[in-house]
């Protein structure tokens, strides 16, 4: 069976909501009472930015939006400002993303880390 690229392309966008909406549960789950001593990375926001560098067309802008609000709804964040921020580092990423793939992992890891930072 022959796929379209257009499936091919609505099935990783779905793909990405699909793993985003488990991630976000995955981190609702009450799995420990006791407090950490290390506070965790957000890995929602580290899985979007990486498959924004690696797959740009598969991350709309909406679809990065409309996760973030959701997460900031869900974790009890001010709502809109995550994804907003997100949104503007995703496109940053975005619009270099064509000259990362030809750089080495570390320099695509340290782009991607230092557009984080306030």
């Amino acid at each position: 069976m022959v796929e379209s690229p257009v499936a091919r392309l609505w099935l990783g966008r779905a793909l990405f909501i699909g793993l985003m909406l488990l991630l976000m549960f995955i981190q609702l789950l009450p799995l420990q009472t006791a407090p950490q001593k290390w506070a965790a990375p957000d890995i929602i926001l580290a899985t979007t930015l990486l498959w924004t560098a690696r797959r740009p067309d598969l991350v709309p802008v909406w679809s990065v939006a409309l996760i973030f609000v959701i997460a900031d709804l869900l974790f009890l964040r001010a709502p809109g400002l995550m994804a907003a921020l997100v949104v503007i580092a995703t496109e940053i990423l975005r619009a270099r993303a064509h000259d990362l793939r030809a750089a080495p992992f570390p320099v695509e890891w340290m782009t991607a880390g230092f557009r984080l930072q306030p």
